[in-house]
């Protein structure tokens, strides 16, 4: 935990080193890269830490591939059992086909 604390201090010097002081482009990229960081980092940490979040996280995944799966199946029977024009309907119909018209 003591890098962390270490990031937000070195992210804080920076900027306050930025208000008072004329600072070189790299040092300002750097700045920008450890505020995305240190800000980015919380949502990281709780995914690696938390056995809970990471079970809801994976349940959550794991219901929406299910889902999807479902969803082809049940096309595919549907557009399986019909002629090869009216297959071209269904699947022309269906906004998510990516057949553009």
């Amino acid at each position: 935990m003591l890098w962390i604390s270490s990031v937000h201090v070195v992210g804080a010097v920076v900027y306050v080193y930025m208000q008072f002081f004329p600072t070189p482009f790299f040092l300002i990229i750097a700045a920008h890269y450890i505020w995305v960081f240190i800000h980015g980092s919380p949502p990281l940490i709780c995914l690696t830490m938390n056995a809970t979040i990471r079970k809801d996280i994976r349940g959550a995944v794991l219901r929406t591939a299910q889902q999807v799966v479902v969803e082809l199946a049940s096309r595919n029977a549907t557009v399986s059992h019909q002629q090869p024009s009216q297959q071209l309907a269904v699947i022309s119909s269906n906004p998510r086909s990516g057949v553009t018209h």
